[in-house]
């Protein structure tokens, strides 16, 4: 079975796919995330077979979906609704569906430290003044 490769993915130098290569500054989809939605409060489940195991939260409806390989929750999410950006709720990691590449913007930071917020301690010291 033939399965195209996106240019973005194909290294000219070996004429593969790099694995490297297949984590990308540029994603044409980062304008369909809606942080109006995004909450990350909820008990990380995928809403569909309702585990923690491989959870990803959908950035542009705010759902919870399990995996990201072929015939995944997440995958068919993707390609159902066109819903192309997820976030691994484990590792905190961006990846477009369905090409499966990871994406790394820093415009992406302030959904991160929303997940998982962190301080320094002078941040902490001054809770209490």
């Amino acid at each position: 079975m033939l399965t195209a490769v996106p240019s973005h993915l194909f290294s000219a130098k070996n004429g593969r796919v790099d694995s490297e290569d297949r984590r990308s500054r540029h994603c044409p989809y980062l304008d369909t995330i809606n942080r109006s939605v995004l909450d990350f409060d909820f008990e990380k489940l995928c809403s569909i077979s309702l585990s923690h195991i491989n959870a990803y939260a959908c950035l542009v409806c705010g759902k919870y979906f399990q995996g990201r390989g072929l015939k995944s929750h997440a995958y068919i999410h993707s390609v159902q609704f066109s819903h192309h950006v997820f976030l691994n709720l484990h590792t905190l990691k961006f990846y477009c569906l369905p090409d499966n590449y990871e994406i790394i913007d820093s415009s992406l930071e302030d959904i991160t430290y929303v997940l998982k917020p962190t301080f320094t301690k002078q941040q902490i010291a001054n809770l209490d003044k």
